[in-house]
């Protein structure tokens, strides 16, 4: 019997994949006692838990390291990169534990995260998903771990820059519950796709991760979609995991152009939850904020170009990236 599904979607980082996978070698062992299963014993760890890694085509020798290190993983090698959403899907529809636990490769997952994720689950079936604190390597928290879902004025605050001026704010940042400390457990929203836990009949009823967009925002539709069935999302401040932050999107040419693919992702999470005046005012918010920035970034470009500074590449992919956002709000 097979209490727990890992889904790990990996894309050339190797190194943080091992780091990840070894974490998991120590914090499925002590689950054994937590979920009474009688197949499994603390020496027979694998019975209890299975581990998927979908690699997306790595080059890093990624695949060799899990093959030769970790025979016990099962391993979906892709020939082309079939981005996070649909890496997921496909174990996601293989899985055949109570629970399915989507986990980022850049993370460490501390000893007991696992055994009190799932106690709480066990403990509490009005919860459909549940996700843990979330800490970046120095120790600070991760504020995106436990956030409010999308909303018109969350994108004004973005866009225009209050945000990140203002990113313990409680209106302002409130997309990440601005004001709060994330050190005390409760029911929220939303949490980040870096690390869910969620009952595995619960998503295949529901529906896998939306495969419309290649990523972001399908961590919040999909707590969106639990909601609507009728379940609670829960933050578990007890529960920790490390989170190196993004390490696959730095390796691509331009870290702009893949932030720019939250545009669409917003703009499809309106369009599937919201009704089309917020989908109107969210492009409306998007043109204006793009139109700002531009205004603001252009002079900056041209002035580097001209003094030929190498910083100027920077600038003028941000330059890009706020000009696709003018080009979808305007679609």
């Amino acid at each position: 019997m097979t209490k727990l599904s890992i889904v790990i979607v990996n894309w050339n980082v190797r190194d943080l994949l091992h780091k990840c996978l070894a974490s998991l070698r120590v914090a499925t062992k002590n689950i054994t006692t937590t979920l009474r299963c009688s197949e499994a014993t603390a020496t027979d760890w694998r019975r209890t838990a299975e581990i998927y890694v979908v690699d997306n085509a790595s080059t890093d020798g990624s695949v060799e390291m899990v093959r030769a290190e970790f025979p016990e993983v099962i391993l979906i090698v892709n020939k082309e990169n079939k981005w996070f959403p649909h890496a997921n899907n496909q174990a996601l529809k293989e899985a055949k534990g109570e629970y399915a636990l989507l986990l980022n490769p850049d993370t460490v997952v501390k000893e007991d995260a696992l055994e009190k994720l799932l106690g709480f689950m066990a403990n509490h079936p009005e919860t459909g998903l549940i996700g843990p604190k979330i800490i970046y390597p120095d120790g600070r928290i991760q504020d995106e771990c436990a956030r409010e879902l999308p909303s018109l004025s969350g994108v004004v605050f973005s866009l225009f820059g209050l945000k990140r001026l203002f990113p313990k704010n409680k209106l302002f940042a409130k997309e990440v519950l601005g004001g709060w400390d994330h050190k005390t457990s409760r029911y929220i929203p939303a949490i980040s796709g870096s690390c869910m836990l969620i009952r595995t009949e619960l998503i295949k009823r529901i529906g896998f991760l939306d495969e419309t967009i290649p990523m972001f925002y399908e961590d919040i539709d999909l707590c969106q979609r639990v909601r609507q069935a009728g379940f609670k999302t829960y933050y578990l401040a007890d529960a920790e995991i490390i989170h190196y932050a993004g390490q696959s999107a730095r390796k691509q040419s331009s870290r702009k152009m893949i932030q720019a693919l939250e545009f669409p992702a917003y703009q499809r999470f309106f369009t599937r939850h919201y009704p089309a005046t917020a989908l109107f005012m969210f492009n409306l918010i998007l043109i204006a904020g793009s139109a700002l920035r531009i205004m603001f970034i252009m002079p900056v470009w041209l002035l580097l170009s001209a003094i030929g500074k190498k910083s100027n590449e920077f600038s003028l992919e941000t330059l890009k990236k706020y000009l696709i956002a003018l080009k979808i709000g305007l679609s």
